[in-house]
């Protein structure tokens, strides 16, 4: 379980976390939905253990927690395979080993074992995300955080990959706590939603998702993003921006 409970964060004299309080259980996929610059990596990082909270408390009683970051931050000296590799060699697991299961898990992901020897430089932004994916999940968290990971990525790609990544989520029956700006995203991806409104960020509003994740169309999704934009709290968060037509808040 990761709990946190009215946490607060300061950087200097500047407030940005107040009274954050949520848990994250096992087998459940939490997203922080919100404008960006609002506090959501800040909290993902305090889930990570990289900072530490100002007040209140952050509980991490996950075994293995991987952070999936918004740019892919892949090794530019190694291949795709030994960057998917890379946490594996960390924890001390074999090479042939630990290539095998990277191997794998990049075909999972949709990349061919040419792609999997090429260097980062000659990827696509798509192929590099999807590395860093497979770095993370390598390691067999039951806790994985994501850091608007799909951020950048044309619609298409972006909603392979959230398949995917459910999919390899929940055959691992981990838990997730997901960073996104896009309300769409979230709605495709997770099983519960924390809206986020800034200066300082505190929780404005939370829904549960009533059907899986494979169940949720389209116009479900569009349907239910609209009625949350017409709750007033969430409105208001998202007043000085606009939804584009894919109903998204940018």
């Amino acid at each position: 379980m990761l709990s946190f409970s009215q946490v607060r964060h300061h950087y200097g004299t500047t407030q940005v976390l107040d009274g954050i309080t949520f848990r994250v259980a096992p087998g459940r996929i939490v997203a922080l939905i919100g404008p960006s610059g609002c506090g959501k990596t800040t909290t993902l990082h305090l889930a990570a253990r990289l900072e530490t909270p100002s007040g209140g408390t952050v509980e991490n009683g996950f075994r293995q927690t991987a952070l999936v970051f918004q740019e892919p931050r892949l090794l530019p000296w190694k291949t795709a395979l030994d960057n998917a590799a890379f946490g594996l060699q960390a924890q001390g697991v074999g090479k042939a080993e630990r290539r095998a299961q990277a191997r794998t898990l990049l075909a999972r992901l949709g990349l061919d074992a040419e792609a999997a020897e090429r260097l980062p430089s000659t990827l696509s932004g798509g192929m590099r995300q999807r590395v860093g994916i497979a770095r993370a999940l390598a390691t067999r968290p039951d806790l994985l955080l994501l850091d608007e990971p799909f951020n950048g990525l044309d619609v298409g790609l972006r909603q392979e990959l959230h398949h995917l990544v459910r999919s390899l989520i929940d055959e691992a029956s981990m838990a997730a706590l997901v960073v996104t700006h896009d309300l769409i995203d979230a709605l495709r991806m997770a099983d519960h939603l924390l809206v986020l409104a800034p200066r300082p960020t505190h929780i404005v509003d939370r829904l549960d998702l009533p059907l899986t994740a494979p169940a949720r169309s389209e116009a479900f999704l569009h349907e239910t993003a609209a009625n949350l934009l017409r709750r007033p709290a969430v409105a208001a968060v998202f007043a000085p921006r606009c939804c584009g037509a894919r109903g998204t808040v940018k």
